[in-house]
């Protein structure tokens, strides 16, 4: 179970903000593009009364989620929305439609979510269910976007078929080179591939994959490398530093080596461990975060322990936010990582810690 401050993707606030960063301009400034009023209509003046998860689909338009756990009149967890950018592209001048609600009963928090290559969106598990705690669901769907209209049309539920589990919740997933989605099990090493014709679930590799893991999927994160690897950090054991690689041609598990600092943490509470969002940025690197921290560059060998010119910028100890990374390339790019929050607000710092790395995969 995760800490409710130590959450990935925190809810945004009521009144939706969208940061552009102008050509030319000396300045970048923050637009709002929703007034969290809960009505359709062209940005700024509708949009959803809050939305949690929201995901870039392959037309540039966004699908979002309204927040589950209740903030303001009007909010319901089924309820999805998208919002497609004008003629120029300006979202901030885009237009808020609402989209198919989801199945009844189906209103997830912290969960799969993924925009296959056909341009549908996966959307599996759930820890939470709208206000039910840890109800670690099962359930799970694929939308289509363009059916409708546009207003969209969920699928039939998934089949867990033969896999066994009884629980999806907060697994992490990811889309392989190949366009399979696969799915990991967060109780223990298993990986779960979805066949998208009849949205059954079938283990892949097991038992041999799971015994190449060095501990379970729960609470890591994956990304996609460059050679079509998918890199983790382990975060089931609080102080563990070890990192690894999953092949999807082998479908097995191989050690990418110590991280040289811990990154997971349970933010110094009596609760399980969790650890921070990671992103592939335009060189390869992948920038991995914990705790506040500051960035060291590690290789395929030992720890360098070198600095490098990255900007991390993160919450509050163990925090598992959100990550955007600006364009540029190379490690003139900047990554910012989101803040978490608690009973005493939202805190960012800057780095100057020892509790954040930078991945390079080089053979």
């Amino acid at each position: 179970m995760r800490v409710p401050f130590l959450k990935l993707m925190r809810k945004f606030a009521v009144a939706f903000i969208f940061l552009l960063a102008c050509s030319g301009v000396a300045r970048s400034q923050w637009t709002r593009i929703g007034d969290g009023s809960g009505n359709p209509g062209t940005a700024p003046s509708a949009g959803p009364a809050a939305a949690t998860t929201c995901v870039l689909l392959t037309d540039g338009s966004v699908m979002c989620q309204e927040d589950t756990n209740p903030c303001c009149s009007g909010v319901t967890a089924t309820n999805w929305w998208r919002l497609t950018p004008d003629a120029f592209g300006n979202y901030e001048s885009g237009t808020w439609s609402q989209l198919q609600s989801a199945p009844s009963g189906f209103g997830p928090l912290y969960y799969c979510s993924a925009v296959l290559p056909d341009g549908r969106v996966a959307v599996i598990g759930g820890e939470d269910n709208f206000t039910t705690a840890n109800a670690e669901l099962t359930l799970g769907y694929v939308f289509d976007p363009t059916a409708n209209g546009g207003a969209g049309q969920w699928s039939a539920p998934i089949s867990l078929g033969s896999t066994g589990w009884t629980r999806i919740g907060d697994s992490i997933c990811a889309v392989q080179p190949d366009k399979t989605l696969i799915l990991g099990d967060n109780v223990n090493g298993q990986i779960a591939k979805l066949d998208l014709g009849t949205l059954t679930l079938s283990l892949v590799n097991s038992p041999k994959l799971e015994s190449t893991k060095a501990d379970n999927n729960a609470e890591e994160g994956w990304t996609l490398l460059p050679d079509g690897t998918i890199l983790t950090v382990d975060s089931s054991t609080q102080g563990d530093t070890n990192s690894e690689i999953y092949d999807p041609v082998a479908q097995t598990w191989s050690t990418a080596g110590s991280t040289g600092v811990s990154l997971p943490s349970n933010g110094g509470l009596k609760f399980g461990v969790d650890i921070g969002p990671q992103m592939l940025r335009p060189d390869g690197t992948v920038v991995v975060n914990g705790k506040p921290c500051r960035v060291v560059t590690r290789k395929d060998g030992p720890n360098t322990g070198a600095s490098n010119s990255t900007t991390i910028t993160t919450g509050q100890g163990g925090v598992s936010g959100s990550t955007t990374i600006s364009p540029g390339g190379g490690n003139s790019s900047s990554v910012t990582v989101g803040s978490g929050s608690s009973s005493s607000g939202s805190h960012s710092s800057s780095a100057a810690s020892s509790d954040c790395v930078i991945y390079r995969n080089e053979k």
